[in-house]
């Protein structure tokens, strides 16, 4: 993976390109090749998890279904019904 970094300095704007290794991708081989007693638990499911490309900009939300704390579950689609959506991700403890 390759990005391009921008710095301005006093108005003068340089550029550079930095690459990184993805690290799932990295992580996936070596569990690829670890003895399946070595693998996480349940590991092509996983895998298969982790395999997924996030949307791009502009793309449509992917439907997901979340459960409350009381139990209950929320589908994305049938929540927001057309209407902008904020997930915030916290902790109950």
């Amino acid at each position: 993976m390759r990005s391009l970094v921008f710095l301005v300095l006093g108005g003068i704007v340089f550029t550079g390109a930095c690459s990184s290794e993805d690290p799932a991708t990295k992580f996936m081989a070596e569990m690829d090749q670890a003895p399946a007693e070595g693998r996480v638990p349940n590991w092509e499911h996983t895998k298969a998890l982790m395999a997924r490309r996030a949307p791009k900009v502009g793309d449509p939300s992917p439907d997901f279904t979340l459960k409350t704390v009381d139990g209950q579950s929320i589908t994305r689609s049938s929540y927001q019904a057309g209407k902008p959506l904020v997930l915030v991700f916290g902790s109950l403890t």
